[in-house]
């Protein structure tokens, strides 16, 4: 699931979702936008706060794993 799409189901800002894993409002609407990729530690919150529910490949357009 992407990130704006998250935010609008769960109902939270962005600004309180940046306080919420460590950065400011200016970096979450950059994600947004596609203008820039978290590293791995705030992959890891931003995966953890959304309960699974936005991972890695969300920002990267990857397929989900097919067995």
């Amino acid at each position: 699931m992407k990130l704006k799409t998250w935010l609008t189901q769960a109902d939270i800002s962005r600004a309180d979702f940046a306080d919420e894993i460590g950065v400011n409002k200016r970096t979450i609407t950059r994600y947004l936008d596609g203008d820039r990729k978290p590293g791995a530690d705030i992959f890891s919150k931003i995966f953890d706060v959304t309960k699974g529910n936005v991972t890695p490949n969300d920002f990267y357009d990857l397929p989900a794993k097919v067995e």
